[in-house]
């Protein structure tokens, strides 16, 4: 279990790279082929991986970007652990979802053709636990046809707690399962697929 809402982050700024060819139409997510994948470590030397798989919105015809993320569906095929960042780390009782905001600049894809991939700057806003912070990394945007798009993440998007000022969660959750130690950063990997 780890701070993984910083990995939450990332999977919000995956959607921002949409061709300009789709301007004339609006976006939404496909939420059965989305998913955002973070890595915690605990003990220094023992990683999981953390699945998020409830991602929806999309983007308008102007090129506003709105995403979603059920934070009840984060899964590490633990119950017990996934049901303690739940209630420590995501308080979803109180805050069920983390969303994110962008503008994206849908002209810079106009060229985009079916096939072809290209790599985009996105940045926007995260608000996860009643905390909004601004966040921006590179993504691969690939138009796999005409009604659909995949966004993933360039490279392993670096999280950390403090970024988000969940430190004291963290360190809260740490002494509550008597751990050594929980990495206070985290790798995250995204994959968006857009469809008309």
């Amino acid at each position: 279990m780890n701070i993984n809402r910083c990995a939450i982050a990332a999977a919000f700024f995956l959607t921002g790279g949409v061709s300009s060819a789709f301007a004339a139409n609006d976006w939404s997510v496909n939420e059965d082929l989305s998913s955002l994948t973070y890595v915690s470590t605990k003990k220094e030397h023992v990683a999981k991986n953390h699945v998020i798989s409830g991602i929806s919105g999309g983007v308008d015809a102007s090129g506003n970007l709105s995403i979603s993320l059920d934070m009840d569906t984060v899964d590490s095929e633990i119950e017990v652990r996934d049901q303690r960042m739940k209630d420590w780390l995501y308080k979803v009782d109180s805050f069920p979802a983390a969303t994110f905001s962008a503008e994206i600049d849908l002209d810079e894809y106009s060229s985009l053709e079916v096939g072809e991939s290209t790599e985009s700057f996105v940045e926007g806003e995260l608000s996860l636990v009643g905390i909004t912070t601004e966040i921006e990394f590179d993504v691969l945007v690939t138009r796999t046809g005409e009604d659909s798009v995949i966004v993933n993440t360039a490279a392993p998007v670096i999280v950390s707690a403090n970024n988000l000022q969940i430190n004291e969660v963290v360190e809260a959750l740490k002494s509550s399962v008597q751990l050594s130690s929980i990495s206070d950063s985290v790798p995250v990997y995204m994959t968006i697929v857009l469809v008309k």
